[in-house]
This record gives structure tokens, C-alpha cells and sequence, in this order.
């Protein structure tokens, strides 16, 4: 949970077939590299890069934190009283089914190749 005037942002999905994972990322007020933490165990898993300041921005996180093939869910938290401002937020899976190959017993994205 964020102190008085922090914000993160927060990610819910999947990392791998029935692995769920949950991310915590601080949002810096302006352009930054900041640690992403596993929710669960406050474990580092690398860094995001925020561009922006403290009112809009984008945030880019490795691509190999969740799988594509999922929904994410999303929200930003703040420490405001005691409702939800927002809600989570549901990004759709950005993966298309032909791209995806059954190997043996374990499922692989490839490109669809022309």
C-alpha cells in the first residue's frame, strides 16, 4: 500500500498458465526507472521506465512479466480515505490464438510467418 502522496501502480495476471502473479510498481513524478515487486513476496523483478510527470505519462514494463496471451488487469492506487477511485482496469491479451503452437506439453508463441 502506497504512503501518504505515493502512488503505484499495480498488475494482475498471468505469468505462465495458471501461475498467477501480481506487480507493484511506484510512479515516480516525473521520468524514471523504477523497480517493479512481486506483490506476494516483495520480490524485485526488474525495472520499468515511467515517461511522464506527475499528472499523465507511460509506462513500459518487459514484456516477459506477464504472458500475452491473457487478460491484464491494472490500477493505479493512491492513498485517498478509504474508497477505490478507479477500479481495476482490464487490458485485453495482445496475442492472437493463430500465434500460438502446442509443443509437447508446453504452450509457445510464434509469429505467423508468410
Amino acid at each position: 500500500m502506497p504512503s501518504d502522496g505515493d502512488v503505484a501502480f499495480l498488475s494482475f495476471g498471468l505469468r505462465a498458465p495458471g501461475t498467477l502473479r501480481c506487480v507493484n510498481i511506484r510512479l515516480p513524478e516525473c521520468s524514471f526507472h523504477s523497480e517493479m515487486s512481486d506483490c506476494a513476496t516483495g520480490r524485485c523483478l526488474g525495472s520499468a521506465r515511467y515517461y511522464g510527470n506527475a499528472f499523465a505519462g507511460e509506462l513500459t514494463i518487459p514484456t516477459d512479466t506477464f504472458s500475452s496471451l491473457n487478460s491484464l488487469f491494472v490500477k493505479l492506487e493512491r492513498r485517498s480515505w478509504f474508497f477505490d477511485e478507479v477500479g481495476w482496469l482490464e487490458i485485453p491479451p495482445t496475442a492472437r490464438p493463430n500465434w500460438i503452437t502446442a509443443v509437447g506439453r508446453k504452450l509457445v508463441e510464434r509469429p505467423v510467418t508468410s
